[in-house]
């Protein structure tokens, strides 16, 4: 009985040297610079034992797959019809500098869409992209367009339980351009 507890007490030893001997180099790595702070913490956490490795991987095109699966809409047979609007007694919203200015210069700390322009930029030149932002939504507006790279969001997949172990554990999350958001915004307030 003696000779177990003494083997398994030697095995916590090499187990606790190895680990320091990680936790050593991780630090070293990190005053090197080397790693980000968040990649170095999540290195301490998965070395330490406090957070597991994800058991399950996820495959990009087999999640994609699922999420096209729920979705409910069947395509159209037909395409669809293109409405003409009588514009001669219809008048088109516009909006002012001011109020897209107000717009852009309340962005608050959001993720950055598929441009990968961070909210910082807009909102803290707001007083120089507000009258050109104007004039573009203005335009989308008058021209019942919107514009295409607008269009583009970023799909990420967020865990609805702690550690997913199937597709349906994930949930879509879609992350659009932060002046796509803001037209729709404008939009909304113009329609009230």
């Amino acid at each position: 009985m003696k000779k177990k507890y003494e083997l398994s007490k030697r095995n916590q030893f090499t187990d606790e040297k190895e680990i320091e001997v990680k936790i050593q180099s991780l630090c070293l790595m990190n005053n090197l610079g080397r790693k980000r702070t968040s990649h170095w913490w999540k290195s301490v956490k998965l070395t330490s034992g406090k957070e597991s490795h994800n058991q399950f991987n996820v495959d990009v095109e087999q999640l994609n797959a699922f999420y096209n699966g729920l979705s409910r809409s069947d395509p159209p047979e037909e395409p669809p019809v293109t409405l003409r609007i009588d514009s001669s007694n219809w008048e088109v919203p516009e909006l002012n500098v001011m109020q897209v200015y107000m717009q852009i210069a309340k962005l608050k700390r959001t993720s950055n869409g598929p441009d990968k322009l961070p909210y910082l930029i807009f909102r803290e030149n707001a007083h120089l992209l507000a009258e050109v932002f104007c004039h573009i939504f203005n335009l989308s507006l008058a021209f019942v367009v919107f514009p295409r790279c607008w269009k583009l969001s970023k799909i990420i997949p967020a865990a609805k339980v702690r550690s997913p172990k199937e597709y349906k554990n994930y949930r879509p999350v879609s992350v659009t351009c932060i002046m796509a958001a803001s037209l729709s915004v404008l939009f909304g307030q113009l329609c009230l």
